[in-house]
């Protein structure tokens, strides 16, 4: 009858009820895999793994036929008997006459045996020095969980591991089956309870090792859970690739391990302990960052490459069947939030992750709990994988619409690459006239991205007019990053003042004013109505009123006049309270504070009442020097400071500036410097004046002192 294999797996083999169902089906006929998964009603890669570990036990054999077209191959049973023998301490077994083999029941269930552990001096510290009772270790398949453990148990211990079709029954069958050498070979199922077992635990001084948790089904779950919160001693070893939430940790029993990759130092001994160091086309940095430092992977890449595969190729290959793998473990719902997050390569707002997904909370728990994304703050991150995980992003477009509508710059960027990518043209519009073209910031949290996106884009169809606003978002972009001359930068400005939509003319004249490059402002006020007209021109007064401001009184009132006609032609009700505030200002500055006190009040009050947040700021910013003028300027800082962050919505860039630098000018006058050098180091993040809601500079608030 041939050699018996290994006795050990074929005990282990028959105490499954599944394979227990395939050797039945072929003791009527020979069967391929797919015939055998189809009958069972189970996914074929898991039938697949079952004959291969039957066929390891010698309890099946296969062999390759062709069938149709095609070659398959088929299993047959390779005994029809198999008979054990059960006996005090040990058993025999038997595959058909005369082959037996005797196997000492207390070694079936033993840890398994492993080479040199690498690294991993932290995790077995702790295992040493812990006195807990529970010791939980989690982490992604391949960062070497049951090494570590098997690394660290003694012999006395009963390790079991969980397959994924076991049932409580089967899983209690096993560790009875093991009980049977220690003498408790009256017990039936119905009595290991776990307080039972606990007990046996306890005085037999074996330890007990659950393995691949995660497999466990509802009930067997539960049975494992209650075991921990009952036990006492010896040790419970949970092993799972993801977090076990309802482990007694409150009770202080729980040793929790979440195995992560290896260190750098312990991934360099690895790499050199595999021959990888020398490996071409590919650096230990890339193959650290790509692999998680997760030994498994990098012994599986150490495998192909030993077989004569190129190092690329090894890493690709063994990546690609890890991510395989690990979809195979989830849900296409989990790999949905993975593939969002793998387009992202960085934080996403859990907000903006559920408008796309249903249940993204629960998913999301779910995921952090296997360590394939971690939280940051308010956001959720993916641990690695990118390139692997975007397959199962789904709706490109869709994530991209989402993210393009997010108030988070990043988000927004991600949103308008996204959308390049797919040539959403008309959607990369919206974002394109809410950016630069309207003196928004959001675009520079990252220019290259945003820069790429709008070459992306022109690449796409699109009309003359769409054409030409993103050439002129590029133009700015361009020379904001320094990669254009500022002689070319205006020659391409001639072009687009005369082609583009109002919007984005005004929006050239705005930085052509607040450009280190282009000061002084020297457009007339009569150049702007000759490129803009009346409706358009309004929009920009007040980047120009405060930009001339500096030049002196004299350029900037004309302003004044212009805003207070062109608002009243609008109907618009705060630029008019906007240019009350200034009308303080110009009396302030000319020395008439009676009647600056109440344009100031006045605008105050009807700022407020109208809900008017720029001209709120405005005509605060000029309370505070009027009460720091009068002496009084603590008064000035109680009554109008922190008025930025009250207000309900966002404000121009140039008021608050100003607003800033008058309460930095009440601190200083106060005798209170380092509250001043407090809000100028906030703002100075971006010292060129212009970039960030509250940059300001020393030389703006000595001139205001001086004022």
């Amino acid at each position: 009858m041939g050699e018996l294999k290994d006795p050990k797996l074929l005990v282990k083999m028959l105490g499954n009820d599944i394979n227990l169902r395939i050797l039945a089906i072929l003791s009527l006929k020979d069967c391929y895999t797919r015939e055998i998964a189809l009958i069972l009603g189970k996914d074929e890669t898991d039938i697949s793994r079952r004959l291969r570990r039957l066929e390891e036990a010698g309890l099946v054999k296969g062999e390759w036929r062709r069938i149709g077209d095609k070659n398959v191959r088929v299993y047959s049973l390779s005994s029809s008997e198999v008979r054990i023998e059960f006996r005090s301490g040990n058993i025999r077994v038997y595959r058909g006459s005369p082959t037996s083999c005797n196997i000492d029941v207390l070694s079936i269930y033993t840890p398994p045996r492993y080479g040199e552990l690498v690294g991993r001096s932290r995790e077995l510290s702790l295992l040493e020095s812990s006195r807990k009772p529970i010791i939980h270790v989690w982490g992604l398949p391949g960062s070497g969980k049951t090494h570590l453990v098997a690394r660290h148990v003694g012999e006395n211990t009963i390790w079991i591991n969980i397959e994924p079709n076991d049932t409580l029954n089967s899983v209690l069958w096993k560790i009875g089956f093991h009980m049977n050498g220690l003498g408790y070979n009256t017990l039936t199922l119905n009595d290991l309870s776990p307080w039972v077992l606990s007990r046996i635990l306890s005085r037999s001084g074996f330890n007990l090792v659950i393995d691949d948790m995660h497999n466990a089904g509802k009930d067997l779950a539960s049975y494992i859970v209650k075991l921990a919160h009952v036990a006492e001693g010896p040790r419970i070893y949970i092993i799972s690739s993801k977090r076990v939430r309802r482990l007694p940790y409150w009770k202080g029993k729980v040793l929790e391990i979440n195995l992560k990759g290896l260190n750098k130092g312990e991934f360099v001994e690895l790499a050199r302990d595999l021959g990888l160091m020398n490996s071409r086309g590919y650096t230990l940095d890339e193959l650290y960052n790509d692999t998680l430092g997760l030994p498994g992977i990098v012994k599986a890449i150490a495998s192909r490459v030993w077989s004569g595969e190129d190092l690329q190729r090894a890493v690709d290959e063994a990546l690609k069947s890890y991510t395989d793998m690990l979809a195979g473990m989830l849900s296409e719902k989990h790999l949905e939030v993975l593939g969002y997050l793998s387009l992202a390569r960085g934080p996403i707002a859990v907000d903006t992750i559920c408008k796309v997904c249903s249940e993204c909370r629960r998913l999301i728990e779910d995921l952090t709990d296997t360590g394939l994304m971690f939280m940051d703050g308010d956001a959720v991150s993916l641990a690695g994988f990118h390139k692997y995980l975007r397959t199962y992003s789904g709706d490109v477009a869709r994530i991209g619409r989402v993210l393009a509508s997010s108030t988070i710059p990043r988000e927004r960027i991600l949103g308008l690459k996204l959308l390049s990518n797919k040539c959403q043209v008309s959607e990369i519009m919206e974002l394109v006239k809410d950016g630069l073209c309207n003196a928004r910031e959001w675009p520079l949290h990252d220019a290259e991205s945003y820069l790429e996106s709008l070459r992306n884009t022109l690449s796409c169809r699109g009309n003359a007019a769409e054409w030409s606003v993103m050439r002129l978002e590029r133009t700015i972009l361009e020379f904001v990053q320094g990669s254009i001359e500022p002689r070319v930068f205006y020659d391409r400005l001639t072009n687009a003042l005369h082609a583009s939509p109002g919007g984005s003319r005004c929006t050239l004249l705005y930085y052509i004013c607040h450009m280190r490059e282009a000061r002084p402002c020297n457009i007339s006020l009569q150049g702007v109505e000759a490129i803009l007209g009346d409706d358009t021109a309004i929009l920009i007064l007040e980047a120009l009123f405060d930009s001339t401001l500096t030049l002196g009184l004299g350029s900037a009132e004309p302003y004044i006049d212009k805003l207070r006609i062109g608002a009243n032609r609008r109907g618009d009700t705060c630029s008019l309270i906007l240019a009350r505030s200034w009308e303080a200002m110009k009396y302030r500055l000319k020395g008439v504070y009676a009647y600056s006190w109440k344009a100031a009040s006045t605008a105050l009050e009807e700022a407020a009442e109208a809900g008017c947040s720029d001209a709120l700021l405005m005509a605060s910013a000029q309370l505070i020097y009027l009460e720091t003028l009068e002496g009084k300027a603590l008064r000035g800082i109680e009554e109008y400071g922190g008025m930025l962050e009250k207000l309900p919505s966002k404000v121009f860039r140039s008021h608050s500036i100003s607003y800033t630098t008058a309460l930095a000018n009440a601190y200083v006058q106060a005798g209170m410097d380092g509250m001043a050098k407090r809000i100028v180091e906030k703002a100075s993040v971006c010292r060129s004046g212009w970039l960030h809601p509250d940059c300001i500079t020393y030389n703006r608030i000595d001139l205001q002192r001086d004022i």
